[in-house]
């Protein structure tokens, strides 16, 4: 493929992905936070109390949906779309726990 229609190829779906508003679920949000720390899939399971296998799975469908094939490119368009952020603190019932400034 040309050089050229490669890079208006990728410049114009970069430009939709920016456009939308955050496709990742709150669990998929989770895996991309740490796996953006540099942790495996298996790690992430091991924080998360979930499979490797679920955690592969979450990762397949970020790449997914953020038009990419590996778990870097994911990470790398996350953070500069503002889709990575760190998560929501929460307790151990799940629910979320207030800021201690303010």
């Amino acid at each position: 493929m040309d050089l050229r229609i490669r890079s208006v190829i990728l410049s114009h779906s970069y430009t939709a992905i920016t456009l939308m508003k955050n496709p990742l679920s709150s669990r998929e949000q989770l895996c991309l936070h740490w796996a953006a720390q540099g942790k495996t899939s298996w790690e992430i399971g091991a924080i998360l109390g979930l499979a490797e296998s679920t955690i592969n799975f979450h990762m397949a469908n970020i790449c997914r949906k953020l038009g990419v094939t590996r778990r870097q490119a994911a990470i790398t368009i996350a953070a500069q779309t503002g889709f990575l952020a760190p998560p929501a603190r929460t307790g151990a019932s799940g629910t979320k726990l207030r800021s201690s400034a303010g």
